[in-house]
């Protein structure tokens, strides 16, 4: 997405809080009928988003994983720890932020090693079962594979 379109996105989000959080009892804005930013998008097109080709370098990649094992191991907080477990996760998956958010415990098999995406979350709305990596299963062996 682009800087532009990004910046509409983040003025049409303040602009619905707000006219959530000051809206009268019965629901309706005291602030704005409309959001002014939907209305001007029903005028004019938003400009074109292209998609993403480049990818993180190869040489990279171990010292991401390592800077995020490091996180993980100095975290300051739960939240710190859970964010580096987090991103770890996704990034030994490729799972999207919208699809590992809502991930359950019954999703994931330690049995069969396996992790299931349910179609209500997935792009293609079509379940998905993903082998888990030795990483995934058996995070303390993590450190071999750095």
């Amino acid at each position: 997405m682009n800087d532009l379109n990004l910046t509409f996105v983040y003025l049409r989000s303040l602009v619905n809080h707000a006219r959530r959080q000051y809206a009268r009892e019965d629901g309706t804005p005291t602030i704005s009928a409309a959001n002014p930013v939907t209305l001007m998008f029903e005028l004019r097109r938003r400009n074109p988003i292209k998609p993403h080709t480049s990818r993180i370098p190869k040489v990279r990649i171990g010292h991401v994983w390592a800077r995020l094992r490091d996180h993980r191991a100095n975290a300051g907080s739960d939240v710190e720890r859970i964010a580096a477990d987090w991103i770890c996760f996704m990034l030994l998956t490729g799972t999207r932020l919208t699809e590992s958010e809502p991930l359950k415990r019954k999703d994931v098999n330690l049995k069969t090693k396996t992790l299931r995406l349910r179609g209500d979350v997935v792009k293609n709305h079509h379940d998905l079962t993903l082998p888990l990596s030795t990483v995934l299963h058996d995070p303390d062996d993590a450190l071999d594979y750095v």
